[in-house]
């Protein structure tokens, strides 16, 4: 969920250059609340189990304790 929300920053506010601290910290706000005020949700394709099956290979085996 990180990945996508830096993601969606990253288009909305950070692809032109900015010129000091206060300009970044502003338009990262924007974009915060903007986010929060529409309730943006991240539509998940598939739940935990399913996803450990589709892509167990980037999931590791744990060993039984």
């Amino acid at each position: 969920m990180a990945e996508i929300e830096i993601s969606i920053l990253q288009r909305q506010a950070l692809q032109r250059r900015i010129g000091s601290e206060e300009e970044l910290v502003e338009k990262v706000y924007a974009v915060e609340q903007e986010r929060n005020s529409c309730q943006a949700q991240i539509n998940w394709q598939f739940d935990c189990e399913t996803a450990r099956t589709k892509l167990r290979h980037l999931y590791p085996r744990l060993a039984a304790l």
